[in-house]
């Protein structure tokens, strides 16, 4: 068993077995339903975001060359230009704009969140899985009908 098996295995233990909350059937389901649609309207955001990354990039290039095309001419060296891109981008990490403790902090709140409800409607999404209720639930069900008929 690989160490991402074992990971799996524990998350699952922590996240659907043991969890103090679990989520109705029809709950489950709904959530397996609607993670396809999340899943192919997030997909198609970070393929946006990505390219509008690789355009910032091109575009920030073009200024980087500018400015060094610039110190060249002034009688400097272009590698201060690069030195302080560098700089700017260790700023920008430890920065309340777009970056510090606080974004980590929210980036791990939501990772847990979001694996709680993967793991939660996973049983949906294992090789074989039916996408039908579990056969025990529908019998309850149908038992607790035949009983109020029944009276």
């Amino acid at each position: 068993m690989g160490p991402l098996q074992k990971l799996e295995t524990s998350l699952d233990e922590v996240l659907h077995k043991k969890a103090p909350f679990q989520l109705p059937v029809n709950g489950k389901r709904g959530l397996a339903y609607a993670l396809w649609w999340i899943a192919l309207v997030a997909g198609l955001l970070q393929l946006w975001a990505a390219w509008m990354f690789w355009h910032a990039a091109h575009t920030i290039n073009k200024l980087v060359d500018f400015a060094n095309s610039l110190s060249s001419v002034y009688g400097t060296t272009p590698f201060y230009g690069a030195l302080i891109n560098a700089v700017y981008g260790v700023v920008r990490i430890f920065s309340d704009y777009g970056g510090g403790i606080g974004s980590l902090i929210w980036a791990l709140i939501g990772s847990v969140i979001g694996l709680y409800f993967l793991f939660q409607a996973r049983e949906y999404f294992l090789p074989g899985a039916s996408h039908t209720p579990p056969k025990a639930d529908h019998k309850v069900t149908v038992e607790k009908t035949t009983e109020k008929t029944a009276k």
